[in-house]
């Protein structure tokens, strides 16, 4: 039905996502501190050699900042639309064993609210989205946040994680150079 809002990615010959020599950095909690919020942080600090490699092979850039978060138990992220509009996507990573997590993407209603958010204090971290409260859109959609997926962001979207432990989410935006339909040999049905 509305699959082609989040399509599972197969990494399986990738062995390793993020360099193992990076350490999160300190998290800002979401405004009820149900989910943390890190600062950007560069691709090219964050991401492993093979996935970095993965990209090029694509022709696949991703952009400046990379997004993590951090989902507690029982919680659900802020509805939003990113930037980008339509046509914005991200790979998404699930970093933690919690296969209890879920995005859900929303119809609009209204307009929403237009924000602007700098959890670094830099110029990387600046983010811009338009939030939205529940009453200001219908539900359309949920799937289980694989390891690993392509997913629609220029739409209102949220995650929430339904199971009892942490879940540790990574987004990174991208842009593509190369010819999308590599990129459709990794995508699963």
């Amino acid at each position: 039905m509305l699959n082609h809002l989040s399509r599972k990615l197969n990494l399986d010959h990738i062995e390793t996502i993020i360099r193992p020599d990076f350490v999160l950095p300190d998290s800002k909690p979401d405004r009820e501190g149900f989910w943390n919020y890190y600062p950007k942080v560069r691709y090219f600090d964050l991401l492993s050699r093979e996935l970095l490699e993965f990209f090029t092979k694509l022709r696949a850039i991703p952009k400046e900042g990379c997004l993590l978060f951090k989902g507690f138990p029982g919680t659900m992220l802020n509805i939003h639309s990113d930037g980008g509009g339509q046509n914005a996507w991200a790979l998404n990573l699930r970093l933690t064993d919690n296969d209890k997590s879920y995005m859900h993407w929303f119809e609009p209603l209204t307009s929403g609210h237009e924000k602007t958010v700098t959890p670094g204090n830099t110029p990387l971290s600046v983010t811009n989205f338009v939030e939205y409260k529940p009453h200001e859109v219908k539900h359309i959609y949920k799937s289980k946040i694989e390891r690993a997926s392509i997913v629609k962001i220029g739409i209102p979207h949220s995650c929430s994680n339904e199971g009892d432990t942490d879940v540790l989410l990574l987004s990174i935006r991208f842009m593509m150079l190369g010819n999308k339909e590599e990129l459709f040999k990794y995508i699963e049905n």
